[in-house]
C-alpha cells in the first residue's frame, strides 16, 4: 500500500493466490480507461488527476508498443498532493528516446509530456525495466 493510503493495481492486474499483483492480462483498449477510472474515483484534484491520466496512459502504451508489452501497473497515492506510477514491461534494453518513436516521424512526443509534467526514470532489470514518475 502507498504512503496515502491507495494502491491501484487490482483494477486492471491479474492476481495471485495471495492477492499481490501480478501481469495485465491483456493490453486492449479498455486498460487505459480502466486506470482512468480508477483515478477518477482515487485521486483529488482536477488537475492531478488530469495530468495523471496522461502520465499513466502514455507510460502505460509506450511499455506496450516499444517495451516488448506491459506488465504490471502501480499507481500510489502520496500523502498531499502527489502520485506515484510505475509500469513494468519485458523488455530491459530498449532505449527511451525523447521526442522520437522507431514507429514514426509523426510519432514520440508521449515522453516530452510526461517530462514536463513529472519527474520520471527507469530501473533495468535482467527480465525487464520499470519506467516509473512521479507527479
Amino acid at each position: 500500500m502507498g504512503p496515502g493510503g491507495r494502491t491501484g493495481a487490482a483494477p486492471w492486474a491479474d492476481h495471485a493466490r495471495d492477492g499481490a499483483p501480478t501481469s495485465c492480462p491483456s493490453w486492449t483498449p479498455r486498460v487505459c480507461p480502466a486506470i482512468r477510472r480508477w483515478l477518477r474515483a482515487n485521486v483529488t484534484g482536477e488537475d492531478l488527476v488530469m495530468n495523471a491520466e496522461l502520465v499513466c496512459t502514455e507510460l502505460a502504451t509506450n511499455a506496450v508498443e516499444h517495451g516488448g508489452g506491459a506488465g504490471t501497473v502501480r499507481i500510489d497515492v502520496v500523502e498531499g498532493d502527489g502520485l506515484h506510477v510505475e509500469v513494468d514491461d519485458g523488455e530491459p534494453a530498449a532505449a527511451l528516446t525523447i521526442g522520437r518513436s522507431r514507429l514514426g516521424g509523426f510519432r514520440g512526443r508521449g515522453l516530452q509530456i510526461v517530462t514536463a509534467m513529472a519527474d520520471w526514470g527507469v530501473v533495468r532489470r535482467a527480465e525487464g525495466k520499470t519506467v516509473w514518475a512521479t507527479l
